[in-house]
């Protein structure tokens, strides 16, 4: 069967009742754009100036516009004979169904039509077999399946359960989704020119080449971050305050720092000396042994270690978010041989030197759900679990509080958080619970001074507002005892950004650590 293309007409707008819409089978709306297709057995006259495009083998239908371009030309004859100018009823055709206001529509001119021809559909999408697999909604013994589950549980036929393939080995499973790969590969082929064109246009409304503002760091040097003119991925560099005896050897290869990094570092107040080229991005994705080049690159970091003579960072290649955590000499450039898998990018140093990390490792489904601590120069196997989360429902981040005294680790879903404390400086003590989960209450913490400050939606809070308790009696048994600070579920308030001001002691020379943010307008 050939394509056929129809234009659509209304008396009023698309939302007139007039249009009956088209047959129950053969729709699909999924083209987007005001494009639909279904099925007639008529020739093909072209696409149309109008905004459906209607296709396929549907007897019915052609039926049904054959009655209507009948109906249609009686109804004007019987019109044009009533002599006083009073509406004559017509006597509706019968057809198959309710015929929509058609009309055929003429060919495009050919330089109209070309851009159609190229958006095509193109054959159809492989198809998965269909193999119907019963699964239990609800209560299930030995699984953790969250709050109020249905009991007893319900049983549903799956036909597509089988396309779940964790591990990525059913090799069935990777055929259909190369196929699919192909199916829209050929169906997008006419788009091309257009996606280059989109894509020069995004490219020239962003700053290619972009440099961030240094970062100073206790013990004196200041890290940051630069893009370059057609580059794809980031470099990140170091240098020391030319006032500072960092007591850490420099790279042979350090150089003068740039005129615009002098600036920006002006502006925070440093004067730097000696540039070090940290990591490269743009080598890390360059033909390895195979001469293939990497298609993809995920980096988080880097970031140094106390004592600035190791840094760690974290790479993805797939995409999985699953990173690959390694350890480079800041001096030399050289890597460690050990590395750390299947962990989700974060990395927090010891306190002191650079004996340690603390990461986070993730599950089958990329879940980070453990804190591991790892000795550098030791086997991963070998790592100290500090805090593993079981419940599915909830995932694990950490970061260290503003006065890099406390790992802050803390599990959370979308509705409850949980926070915990683990001192740097006495690791020994173990994880201290600053507030036990409660459904529904959501806390951030950090700390200064003996203090400790928590944003929280308790009592009601949708805007959330921040409290404050003494360290002292962490660890508490409910949010109680918190002291308000500021409150920030107001009425007529616009929130912007929030931002929490610590004030940090005399001789702290990190600047710029960013935290949660916010500002009431009134």
């Amino acid at each position: 069967m050939s394509q056929c293309h129809y234009q659509i007409f209304s008396k009023g707008n698309f939302g007139d009742e007039s249009y009956q819409g088209p047959p129950a089978e053969g729709f699909d709306d999924s083209q987007g754009a005001g494009v639909a297709f279904f099925k007639s057995a008529v020739s093909a006259t072209g696409p149309t100036d109008f905004g459906f495009m209607l296709q396929g083998q549907n007897k019915d239908f052609a039926a049904g516009f054959a009655a209507f371009q009948g109906q249609s030309s009686q109804s004007n004859q019987m019109a044009q004979s009533q002599p006083d100018g009073s509406p004559v009823p017509v006597t509706p055709i019968p057809s198959p169904r309710p015929a929509p206001i058609l009309k055929e529509a003429s060919p495009l001119p050919e330089a109209k039509r070309g851009r159609f021809e190229e958006d095509a559909y193109v054959g159809q999408p492989p198809q998965p077999p269909l193999r119907p697999t019963p699964r239990p909604f609800g209560v299930v013994p030995g699984e953790e399946r969250g709050e109020q589950a249905m009991n007893p549980a319900v049983i549903r036929s799956d036909p597509f359960f089988w396309l779940r393939n964790d591990d990525h080995q059913n090799e069935e499973v990777q055929t259909l989704l190369r196929d699919e790969d192909a199916h829209c590969a050929g169906s997008l082929a006419g788009l091309q020119g257009l996606r280059e064109q989109l894509y020069a246009e995004m490219k020239s409304h962003t700053q290619e080449a972009d440099l961030d503002i240094p970062t100073l760091y206790p013990g004196g040097f200041a890290y940051y971050g630069r893009s370059f003119m057609d580059k794809p991925y980031r470099s990140h560099y170091r240098a020391r305050l030319a006032s500072a005896d960092t007591g850490t050897g420099t790279s042979s290869s350090s150089s003068a720092v740039p005129g615009d990094v002098m600036a920006r570092a002006a502006v925070a107040g440093m004067q730097l000396v000696a540039e070090e080229l940290l990591l490269d991005e743009n080598q890390l994705v360059s033909p390895g042994q195979d001469g293939q080049q990497r298609p993809f690159l995920s980096v988080c970091g880097p970031d140094p270690s106390a004592d600035h003579s190791l840094l760690a960072y974290a790479e993805d290649f797939e995409g999985s978010d699953s990173y690959a955590i390694h350890f480079r000499d800041a001096a030399s450039g050289q890597n460690c041989a050990m590395h750390l898998e299947q962990t989700d990018g974060s990395v927090q140093w010891d306190a002191a030197g650079h004996a340690g990390i603390y990461y986070i490792g993730h599950d089958p489904e990329y879940r980070g759900f453990v804190v591991r601590r790892h000795v550098i120069g030791t086997c991963q196997t070998q790592d100290q679990v500090v805090f593993e989360e079981r419940n599915k429902q909830f995932s694990v981040s950490m970061c260290k509080s503003s006065d890099s005294r406390f790992l802050i680790v803390q599990s959370s879903s979308s509705e409850t958080s949980e926070s915990h404390f683990l001192d740097l400086q006495n690791p020994s003590v173990g994880l201290v619970c600053v507030c036990p989960r409660q459904y529904g209450h959501r806390y951030d913490v950090d700390t200064c001074l003996d203090q400790v400050y928590i944003l929280t939606n308790k009592d009601g809070a949708k805007n959330l507002k921040i409290c404050s308790t003494p360290l002292s009696s962490i660890p508490c048994p409910g949010p109680q005892a918190w002291l308000d600070v500021w409150i920030l579920c107001l009425e007529r308030t616009v929130v912007v950004v929030v931002v929490i001001v610590v004030v940090v002691a005399q001789g702290c020379q990190r600047h710029q650590k960013q935290h949660c943010c916010f500002m009431v307008v009134l």
